[in-house]
């Protein structure tokens, strides 16, 4: 895969994400047979996963890996929006499992 930044799940804002980590946002994925991609690497106190990574001259970057995963799929600006799981799980980043949606 070619090396590009594409804007962040936060678009509008100075947040980007350098495709370059695609892989290694992949190597934190268990693809189960249930259907969910679940999430093997850090978590936040509510069980949703976590990924950080570092770019060259610039500060470390966090987003919890559902939202990112939906965001790389879809493409659409999420700043203020909520990504909810049809499957409930907060630990799975399978974008056919995740939707725009409201409280």
């Amino acid at each position: 895969m070619k090396d590009k930044t594409i804007s962040g799940p936060n678009s509008g804002t100075n947040i980007n994400f350098d495709m370059k980590y695609f892989q290694l946002f992949i190597d934190k994925i268990n693809f189960m047979l249930t259907g969910c991609w679940e999430w093997n690497a850090a978590t936040d106190k509510d069980g949703y996963g976590v990924f950080s990574y570092h770019q060259s001259n610039r500060s470390n970057k966090r987003f919890r890996s559902h939202r990112l995963a939906f965001y790389l799929r879809n493409k659409v600006a999420i700043k203020n929006k909520l990504i909810i799981h049809s499957c409930h799980n907060p630990s799975c980043v399978n974008p056919d499992h995740l939707s725009i949606g409201t409280a």
